[in-house]
């Protein structure tokens, strides 16, 4: 019972690290937009102000 509580708690831990590591995702490799979907940049710059998303 220990090792079932034990690897459900490592799951959880986990799966919260994760969801909060997605939700902060570094801006200086991706690029988000007002509609949800998200550029991964090839490098760490900002595409910010040099591209302008029309909403198409």
């Amino acid at each position: 019972m220990k090792g079932f509580l034990a690897g459900t708690a490592i799951v959880a831990l986990s799966g919260v690290l994760t969801f909060f590591g997605l939700r902060t995702f570094d801006q200086s490799t991706a690029e988000r937009y007002s509609d949800g979907s998200v550029v991964l940049l090839d490098h760490a710059t900002s595409w910010e102000g040099t591209v302008t998303h029309t909403g198409e």
